[in-house]
């Protein structure tokens, strides 16, 4: 339950990283470049999912599958913490971009308030797809496993 709970914060993290990142990245590069900056972030994300799956497929192709499922596991993340440290010492040594800063002024705490208040349904609809859509595909997995007779140890040299 504590992975879980993890990983869905992990996935909030990073989907709230993403969208403000893209802008980060408009925001700083010169007018004209704003494709060559975006595209290298769209290209990191791609990196970081082959990172993954390769040290998922390569942990399955060495380790016994009682080892992976009793320990090895836990690699993957005992690589990402020192990932993960590197990138939160640069996002917290970055300044805001001066495109920003100038229309910092138009936000204040007060935004979120007026935006529940006068789009509520909207985001309350929001919500409940994006987790209707999340169990449709946690469940989708599964099936497919089930449905093709896979362990889970086959399923990952799958993916």
């Amino acid at each position: 339950a504590c992975l879980v709970i993890l990983r869905i914060v992990q996935g909030f993290s990073s989907g709230g990283e993403i969208s403000t990142s893209i802008a980060f990245l408009v925001e700083s590069a010169r007018p004209g470049r704003w494709g060559w900056y975006t595209g290298w972030h769209l290209a990191s994300v791609g990196f970081g999912i082959a990172a993954g799956l390769a040290t998922a497929a390569a942990l399955s192709g060495v380790l016994a599958t009682d080892d992976l499922e009793r320990w090895g596991w836990r690699i993957p993340f005992l690589i990402a913490v020192p990932l993960g440290l590197i990138g939160l010492v640069i996002r917290r040594r970055l300044d805001e971009t001066p495109a920003f800063l100038a229309e910092a002024h138009v936000l204040s705490p007060t935004t979120l308030r007026k935006v529940w208040r006068s789009h509520g349904p909207a985001v309350r609809t929001g919500f409940v797809l994006a987790a209707i859509w999340l169990g449709r595909l946690t469940s989708g997995s599964s099936s497919c496993l089930r449905t093709l007779s896979l362990s889970r140890h086959t399923g990952c040299r799958w993916l």
